[in-house]
């Protein structure tokens, strides 16, 4: 049976993001682990209601 893991990175810094999953795709690539994604969620806005 195969083994799955699943990461979700969380941030403020959309560049850090893409760096860090530069750096997991090419890990993932020279150990030969088939990889998708990453799939970008949108991003979630707080609403602050006010009078």
């Amino acid at each position: 049976m195969a083994q799955k893991a699943r990461i979700s990175l969380t941030g403020t810094d959309p560049k850090k993001l893409d760096e860090v999953c530069a750096q997991i795709k090419s890990l993932a690539e020279r150990t030969g682990v088939a990889m998708k994604g990453p799939i970008p969620l949108p991003t979630k806005r707080l609403r602050v209601p006010c009078r």
